[in-house]
C-alpha cells in the first residue's frame, strides 16, 4: 500500500471515528488531537477509544486500560508464550481440572475416533491451532459410514471433545449455545486473584459458539455474587436488555454453581506455574463447572467495554515492571522484540505446517 493511500485510510478512519462520536465544529479539532494523543502516547487503537469512551474520561483513569498494545506482551513478561498455542497441549497439562473426555484426531485412529463419537452421541471438534471459535463444529452420532468419512476429511489436527451439558438455568439465555463466563486471573505473591468475570451468550437460533468475536454478547459479572450487573453488549455496541432470542432478562442474572466456578479457575491457576495472568473460558454444567479452554493473551476487549471498569490496576503495574528489568514469568530473561518477532514467526510456520 503506498503512502498516499495508508494516509487516505487513516484520515477516513478519523473521520468515521469522530462521527460516531457525534463531534461537531470545534470539538472535532480538539477531539482529533486527542485521538492522535491517545494512540501515539497510551498506545490505544481507535476501535478502543470508541469502545472505553476515552473521551469522555480523565487521562488517569483511561491509563488503567488493558489494551491490544499490552496484549502482545502478556505472553513475553506474564506467561508461558507456548502455553495455550496448542489446545490439546494445554488439556494434557492439567487433565484432573477437565469434566469431559477429550482425544486428538486423526492421531487417535479411525478405531478410535469412531468409538469416542459412538459413545458419546454428540461431539465438539476444534481446530488444536485456533482462535475466535473460528472453526469450530459439532458432530453427531448417525451411523459408522458417516463417522468414518468424516475422520477422512481430517486434514489438520484436530481436538475432539465430549459434549458439554450446561445447566438448566444457562439454557433460559440460550439453549442452543454452551454460554460461558470469562474469568481473568493474576497470581501475585503466590495467590490467585480472580479480577475480572463476564458472561457470554450467542444470539443466533442454532449457533452454539458464544464468541464475541462471532457475533455473541456479553455482560459483566459481580465477582463476590455471581450476579450480572450490566446489560448485554456486542462488539457493535449494540444493547441488549433482554437476549434476543428467549427474551431473558440479562442484568440481574444469576450464574448457577459461581463458588465451585471460582475455586475451578483459582485451583487450575495455582497448578500453572509457568503463567501469572491468565482468561478461562467456563461452562456452567449441572453439578459444577468445567474449562473450556484457556488464553494467555486475552483480548482486552471482552472484559472491559461492557461496564467502561479498566482491568488493568493490577495487571498493568506489574507488567511495567518486569519490561524495566527484563524478566518474565519465573524470573526468565525476556529476549528482545526483534528476536521475539522472529521467533514467533518460525513457530506460527512450524505450528501451520503441523496442523496441514
Amino acid at each position: 500500500m503506498s503512502i498516499l493511500k495508508k494516509i487516505k485510510k487513516r484520515m477516513h478512519i478519523l473521520k468515521s471515528t469522530l462521527d460516531e462520536i457525534g463531534a461537531k465544529g470545534w470539538d472535532r479539532v480538539l477531539l482529533t488531537f486527542d485521538i492522535f494523543y491517545c494512540k501515539t502516547i497510551l498506545h490505544a487503537n481507535n476501535e478502543e477509544y470508541l469502545a472505553y469512551k476515552f473521551y469522555n474520561l480523565k487521562n488517569r483513569y483511561r491509563k488503567q486500560f488493558m489494551l491490544t498494545y499490552h496484549q502482545r506482551n502478556f505472553m513475553r513478561y506474564l506467561n508461558e508464550p507456548n502455553f495455550t498455542v496448542r489446545k490439546s497441549q494445554f488439556y494434557q497439562r492439567i487433565p484432573q481440572f477437565f469434566q469431559r473426555q477429550i482425544i486428538l484426531a486423526p492421531d487417535c485412529g479411525a478405531e478410535a475416533f469412531l468409538d469416542f463419537v459412538k459413545s458419546h452421541g454428540t461431539v465438539v471438534l476444534k481446530p488444536d491451532y485456533g482462535s475466535y471459535g473460528r472453526g469450530i463444529e459439532k458432530l453427531q452420532y448417525t451411523n459408522d459410514e458417516d463417522v468414518l468419512a468424516y475422520f477422512s476429511s481430517i486434514r489438520k489436527k484436530t481436538v475432539c471433545e465430549e459434549f458439554v451439558v450446561q445447566h438448566d438455568a444457562m439454557n433460559l439465555l440460550n439453549p442452543t449455545s454452551i454460554n460461558t463466563i470469562r474469568f481473568l486471573t493474576l497470581r501475585k505473591d503466590d495467590e490467585i486473584a480472580v479480577i475480572s468475570a463476564s458472561l457470554r451468550a450467542a444470539t443466533k437460533q442454532g449457533v452454539f459458539v458464544d464468541n464475541m468475536r462471532q457475533g455473541g454478547i456479553g455482560a459483566q459479572v459481580c465477582i463476590d455474587s455471581g450476579i450480572t450487573c450490566t446489560h448485554g453488549y456486542d462488539y457493535l455496541s449494540n444493547q441488549y436488555m433482554m437476549h434476543p432470542i428467549t427474551q431473558c432478562p440479562i442484568m440481574g442474572f444469576q450464574i448457577p454453581n459461581w463458588d465451585k466456578s471460582i475455586a475451578l479457575v483459582k485451583n487450575a491457576h495455582a497448578a500453572i506455574k509457568e503463567c501469572d495472568y491468565l482468561a478461562w473460558d467456563i461452562a456452567i454444567t449441572p453439578d459444577g463447572a468445567d474449562i473450556i479452554e484457556a488464553n494467555n493473551a486475552p483480548d482486552p476487549m471482552i472484559t472491559q467495554f461492557m461496564d467502561l471498569v479498566p482491568k488493568g490496576t493490577l495487571v498493568l503495574p506489574i507488567l511495567k515492571a518486569r519490561r524495566k528489568t527484563g524478566k518474565g514469568a519465573n524470573g526468565v530473561t525476556v529476549i528482545s522484540q526483534k528476536t521475539y518477532n522472529k521467533g514467533k514467526k518460525s513457530q506460527r510456520g512450524h505450528l501451520e505446517a503441523l496442523t496441514k
